[in-house]
Protein backbone atom coordinates (compact mmCIF):
# COMPACT_ATOMS: atom_id res chain seq x y z
CA UNK A 1 0.00 0.00 0.00
CA UNK A 2 1.32 3.42 -0.92
CA UNK A 3 0.10 6.74 0.46
CA UNK A 4 1.35 9.67 -1.58
CA UNK A 5 0.75 13.35 -0.90
CA UNK A 6 0.87 15.57 -3.96
CA UNK A 7 1.76 19.23 -3.50
CA UNK A 8 1.23 21.02 -6.79
CA UNK A 9 0.67 24.33 -8.46
CA UNK A 10 -2.79 24.39 -10.02
CA UNK A 11 -3.21 26.43 -13.17
CA UNK A 12 -6.97 26.29 -12.67
CA UNK A 13 -6.71 27.73 -9.16
CA UNK A 14 -3.64 29.88 -9.90
CA UNK A 15 -2.25 28.81 -6.54
CA UNK A 16 -0.74 25.79 -4.83
CA UNK A 17 -2.95 22.94 -3.61
CA UNK A 18 -2.62 19.35 -2.41
CA UNK A 19 -4.15 15.90 -2.77
CA UNK A 20 -3.61 12.51 -1.15
CA UNK A 21 -3.51 9.35 -3.28
CA UNK A 22 -3.72 5.75 -2.01
CA UNK A 23 -2.45 2.95 -4.29
CA UNK A 24 -3.04 -0.73 -3.30
CA UNK A 25 0.22 -2.19 -4.62
CA UNK A 26 0.70 -5.39 -2.63
CA UNK A 27 -2.36 -7.53 -3.35
CA UNK A 28 -3.73 -5.87 -6.48
CA UNK A 29 -1.07 -6.02 -9.15
CA UNK A 30 -2.74 -4.41 -12.16
CA UNK A 31 -1.49 -2.55 -15.17
CA UNK A 32 -4.13 0.11 -14.52
CA UNK A 33 -6.48 0.81 -11.63
CA UNK A 34 -9.98 2.32 -11.44
CA UNK A 35 -10.07 5.65 -9.61
CA UNK A 36 -12.31 6.62 -6.70
CA UNK A 37 -12.42 10.35 -6.02
CA UNK A 38 -13.29 11.22 -2.42
CA UNK A 39 -14.50 14.77 -1.73
CA UNK A 40 -14.74 16.03 1.87
CA UNK A 41 -17.39 18.26 3.47
CA UNK A 42 -16.90 21.99 2.95
CA UNK A 43 -13.98 23.40 4.92
CA UNK A 44 -12.06 20.14 5.34
CA UNK A 45 -8.91 19.41 3.37
CA UNK A 46 -7.27 16.56 1.45
CA UNK A 47 -6.41 14.73 4.69
CA UNK A 48 -9.98 14.50 6.01
CA UNK A 49 -10.89 11.11 4.53
CA UNK A 50 -7.52 9.56 5.29
CA UNK A 51 -7.69 10.62 8.96
CA UNK A 52 -11.25 9.46 9.60
CA UNK A 53 -11.93 6.54 7.26
CA UNK A 54 -9.98 3.37 6.48
CA UNK A 55 -9.37 4.40 2.90
CA UNK A 56 -6.50 1.93 2.53
CA UNK A 57 -8.83 -0.95 3.45
CA UNK A 58 -11.31 0.08 0.76
CA UNK A 59 -8.56 0.59 -1.82
CA UNK A 60 -7.14 -2.85 -1.16
CA UNK A 61 -10.50 -4.61 -0.99
CA UNK A 62 -11.72 -3.24 -4.32
CA UNK A 63 -8.41 -2.80 -6.13
CA UNK A 64 -8.84 0.93 -6.71
CA UNK A 65 -6.76 4.06 -6.47
CA UNK A 66 -8.35 6.54 -4.07
CA UNK A 67 -7.68 10.21 -4.81
CA UNK A 68 -8.55 12.85 -2.19
CA UNK A 69 -8.21 16.48 -3.33
CA UNK A 70 -8.50 19.63 -1.24
CA UNK A 71 -11.78 21.31 -2.28
CA UNK A 72 -11.74 24.06 0.41
CA UNK A 73 -15.10 25.91 0.55
CA UNK A 74 -15.83 25.53 -3.16
CA UNK A 75 -18.79 23.10 -3.10
CA UNK A 76 -17.03 21.63 -6.13
CA UNK A 77 -17.71 24.71 -8.26
CA UNK A 78 -15.88 27.21 -10.36
CA UNK A 79 -16.75 29.70 -7.64
CA UNK A 80 -18.57 32.95 -8.32
CA UNK A 81 -16.23 34.73 -5.90
CA UNK A 82 -13.27 32.44 -5.62
CA UNK A 83 -11.30 29.82 -7.51
CA UNK A 84 -12.03 27.29 -10.26
CA UNK A 85 -12.25 24.06 -8.28
CA UNK A 86 -14.58 22.30 -10.74
CA UNK A 87 -12.06 22.86 -13.54
CA UNK A 88 -9.28 21.53 -11.32
CA UNK A 89 -11.28 18.44 -10.35
CA UNK A 90 -12.69 17.66 -13.78
CA UNK A 91 -9.71 18.43 -16.02
CA UNK A 92 -6.47 19.11 -14.21
CA UNK A 93 -6.33 16.39 -11.55
CA UNK A 94 -7.28 13.45 -13.82
CA UNK A 95 -4.57 14.52 -16.27
CA UNK A 96 -2.06 14.70 -13.42
CA UNK A 97 -3.00 11.24 -12.15
CA UNK A 98 -2.64 9.81 -15.65
CA UNK A 99 0.86 11.26 -15.94
CA UNK A 100 2.12 9.88 -12.63
CA UNK A 101 0.04 6.83 -11.66
CA UNK A 102 -1.30 3.66 -13.38
CA UNK A 103 -4.92 4.86 -13.56
CA UNK A 104 -7.70 3.81 -15.89
CA UNK A 105 -9.62 7.03 -16.53
CA UNK A 106 -12.39 5.07 -18.26
CA UNK A 107 -13.20 3.64 -14.80
CA UNK A 108 -13.72 6.68 -12.57
CA UNK A 109 -16.06 6.81 -9.58
CA UNK A 110 -16.75 9.82 -7.39
CA UNK A 111 -18.04 10.12 -3.84
CA UNK A 112 -18.41 12.89 -1.31
CA UNK A 113 -19.75 13.63 2.15
CA UNK A 114 -21.81 16.65 3.14
CA UNK A 115 -21.29 19.45 0.63
CA UNK A 116 -18.71 17.20 -1.03
CA UNK A 117 -21.57 14.82 -1.81
CA UNK A 118 -23.38 17.55 -3.71
CA UNK A 119 -20.13 18.26 -5.56
CA UNK A 120 -19.70 14.58 -6.43
CA UNK A 121 -23.19 14.26 -7.92
CA UNK A 122 -23.01 17.52 -9.83
CA UNK A 123 -19.60 16.66 -11.26
CA UNK A 124 -20.84 13.25 -12.38
CA UNK A 125 -23.98 14.72 -13.96
CA UNK A 126 -22.05 17.38 -15.85
CA UNK A 127 -19.43 14.87 -17.02
CA UNK A 128 -21.36 11.63 -17.50
CA UNK A 129 -18.81 10.31 -19.98
CA UNK A 130 -16.06 10.46 -17.34
CA UNK A 131 -17.70 8.80 -14.32
CA UNK A 132 -19.23 5.33 -14.07
CA UNK A 133 -21.12 6.10 -10.85
CA UNK A 134 -21.36 8.63 -8.02
CA UNK A 135 -22.61 8.67 -4.44
CA UNK A 136 -23.51 11.48 -2.07
CA UNK A 137 -23.28 10.88 1.65
CA UNK A 138 -25.64 13.01 3.77
CA UNK A 139 -26.35 15.66 1.15
CA UNK A 140 -28.87 16.03 -1.64
CA UNK A 141 -29.74 18.81 -4.06
CA UNK A 142 -28.58 21.94 -2.22
CA UNK A 143 -30.95 24.20 -4.16
CA UNK A 144 -33.74 22.54 -2.13
CA UNK A 145 -32.22 23.74 1.15
CA UNK A 146 -32.71 27.02 3.06
CA UNK A 147 -29.66 28.37 4.89
CA UNK A 148 -29.91 31.08 7.54
CA UNK A 149 -26.60 30.72 9.40
CA UNK A 150 -24.30 33.63 8.51
CA UNK A 151 -21.19 31.53 8.02
CA UNK A 152 -23.06 29.16 5.71
CA UNK A 153 -24.73 31.94 3.70
CA UNK A 154 -21.31 33.55 3.20
CA UNK A 155 -20.02 30.27 1.82
CA UNK A 156 -23.05 30.00 -0.46
CA UNK A 157 -22.53 33.56 -1.68
CA UNK A 158 -18.89 32.96 -2.54
CA UNK A 159 -19.53 29.63 -4.23
CA UNK A 160 -22.86 30.23 -6.01
CA UNK A 161 -22.96 34.02 -6.29
CA UNK A 162 -26.08 34.46 -4.15
CA UNK A 163 -26.95 34.11 -0.46
CA UNK A 164 -30.31 32.57 -1.43
CA UNK A 165 -29.45 29.23 -2.98
CA UNK A 166 -33.08 28.69 -3.93
CA UNK A 167 -32.53 31.27 -6.66
CA UNK A 168 -30.28 28.73 -8.37
CA UNK A 169 -33.19 26.41 -9.16
CA UNK A 170 -33.43 25.74 -12.87
CA UNK A 171 -29.72 26.40 -13.45
CA UNK A 172 -26.85 23.95 -13.73
CA UNK A 173 -26.43 24.26 -9.94
CA UNK A 174 -29.76 22.43 -9.60
CA UNK A 175 -29.24 18.65 -9.65
CA UNK A 176 -32.89 18.12 -10.61
CA UNK A 177 -32.29 20.25 -13.69
CA UNK A 178 -29.37 18.01 -14.66
CA UNK A 179 -31.10 14.71 -13.97
CA UNK A 180 -33.36 12.54 -16.04
CA UNK A 181 -35.69 10.00 -14.49
CA UNK A 182 -34.20 7.04 -12.64
CA UNK A 183 -30.54 8.02 -12.83
CA UNK A 184 -28.98 4.56 -12.60
CA UNK A 185 -25.46 5.85 -11.92
CA UNK A 186 -26.36 7.99 -8.89
CA UNK A 187 -26.46 6.70 -5.31
CA UNK A 188 -27.37 8.31 -1.99
CA UNK A 189 -26.83 7.40 1.65
CA UNK A 190 -28.19 9.55 4.46
CA UNK A 191 -29.63 9.56 7.95
CA UNK A 192 -32.99 10.98 8.95
CA UNK A 193 -31.15 13.19 11.45
CA UNK A 194 -28.61 14.64 9.02
CA UNK A 195 -28.30 18.42 8.80
CA UNK A 196 -29.18 18.33 5.10
CA UNK A 197 -31.89 15.68 5.41
CA UNK A 198 -34.45 17.79 3.50
CA UNK A 199 -32.45 17.81 0.31
CA UNK A 200 -31.56 14.15 0.86
CA UNK A 201 -35.22 13.14 1.05
CA UNK A 202 -36.06 15.18 -2.04
CA UNK A 203 -33.22 13.61 -3.99
CA UNK A 204 -34.02 10.09 -2.75
CA UNK A 205 -37.48 10.41 -4.29
CA UNK A 206 -35.83 10.91 -7.70
CA UNK A 207 -33.51 7.90 -7.52
CA UNK A 208 -34.02 4.19 -7.92
CA UNK A 209 -34.97 2.89 -4.48
CA UNK A 210 -32.21 0.28 -4.51
CA UNK A 211 -29.68 3.09 -4.95
CA UNK A 212 -30.69 4.77 -1.69
CA UNK A 213 -29.42 3.71 1.75
CA UNK A 214 -31.22 5.37 4.67
CA UNK A 215 -30.34 5.10 8.35
CA UNK A 216 -31.62 6.50 11.63
CA UNK A 217 -30.04 9.57 13.19
CA UNK A 218 -27.11 11.52 11.81
CA UNK A 219 -24.48 9.61 9.86
CA UNK A 220 -20.96 9.51 11.28
CA UNK A 221 -17.67 9.03 9.45
CA UNK A 222 -17.84 5.35 10.38
CA UNK A 223 -21.27 5.09 8.77
CA UNK A 224 -20.03 6.98 5.72
CA UNK A 225 -17.30 4.35 5.39
CA UNK A 226 -19.93 1.60 5.56
CA UNK A 227 -21.96 3.38 2.91
CA UNK A 228 -18.89 3.66 0.66
CA UNK A 229 -18.40 -0.09 1.06
CA UNK A 230 -22.03 -0.63 0.05
CA UNK A 231 -21.64 1.69 -2.95
CA UNK A 232 -18.52 -0.04 -4.23
CA UNK A 233 -20.22 -3.42 -3.92
CA UNK A 234 -23.25 -2.11 -5.82
CA UNK A 235 -21.12 -0.93 -8.75
CA UNK A 236 -19.39 -4.33 -8.78
CA UNK A 237 -15.84 -3.18 -8.23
Amino acid sequence: MALIQINMYSSALTTATAANVVIPLENNEKEKYPVLWLLPPAGLDHTAWQRRVRVERLAEKYGIIAAMPNMALSYGLDMAHGLKYFTMLEKELPALLKDYFPVDLSEQYIAGAGEGGYAALRTALLSKAHYKAAISLSCGNLTDEVFVDDSKTNQILNAFGTESIGKCKGTDFDLAQLMGNGESELFLAYGDGDELKKSCADLAARLNSDHVKKSRGSMSWEEWEEALDWFLEQVAL
